[in-house]
């Protein structure tokens, strides 16, 4: 049987999102970009626009009228006396990476399976830190993925601005915006 050597993990900070161009906002595509702290290697992850525009605010501390889900799940952690200890960039199988949140709560340590972008904000939130798996900053880049990375810009206080302003026009738009009954709405 084979031995693995013990993973090395390698902290990491969010350094920008960013963002594909062009008019069909369904068709964009959004890029996290984990930095190695105290290093050169960078790790490009695709993820959705909402967890995007999350984590654009976060980056830009842009503050929302309402709490966000990762926000609602760092309280809920909280109150349950629990605390996010770290989030770990685990593996990347058939394109697809992995993560983990490490909770330690009366139950004892616990590793929760997370999508790395939920991860990564909730370690935002709470202050946690970020760590990857140096294997995975060793990875080259697919030579399509990395023409995608380079056609996106840096567009992470434009996503947290444009998220604000969509928050202000509903919040300003009163019950005509749409919504449940009578026009309320349990967004922002």
């Amino acid at each position: 049987m084979p031995q693995t050597s013990p993973v090395q993990w390698v902290d990491a900070s969010v350094t920008e999102v960013r963002r594909s161009e062009g008019e069909d906002l369904l068709a964009r595509t959004y890029i996290m970009i984990l930095a190695e702290r105290g290093g050169d290697r960078h790790l490009p992850m695709w993820i959705g626009p909402t967890e995007a525009s999350v984590l654009a605010l976060v980056l830009e501390s842009a503050e929302a009228p309402r709490p966000f889900t990762v926000k609602l799940t760092a309280s809920l952690a909280d109150a349950t006396g629990s605390a996010i200890c770290e989030v770990r960039i685990t593996s990347l199988i058939a394109q697809v990476f992995y993560a983990a949140v490490i909770v330690n709560g009366p139950g004892g340590t616990r590793e929760v399976d997370a999508r790395p972008s939920d991860a990564v904000n909730l370690a935002l939130v709470t202050g946690a830190p970020i760590r990857v798996d140096s294997e995975l900053f060793n990875l080259a880049t697919p030579e399509e993925c990395a023409s995608d990375l380079a056609a996106c810009p840096v567009a992470t206080a434009e996503i947290a601005a444009e998220v604000q302003q969509h928050i202000r026009e509903r919040h300003g738009a009163g019950p005509a915006s749409g919504g449940g009954p009578g026009g309320a709405t349990e967004e922002a």
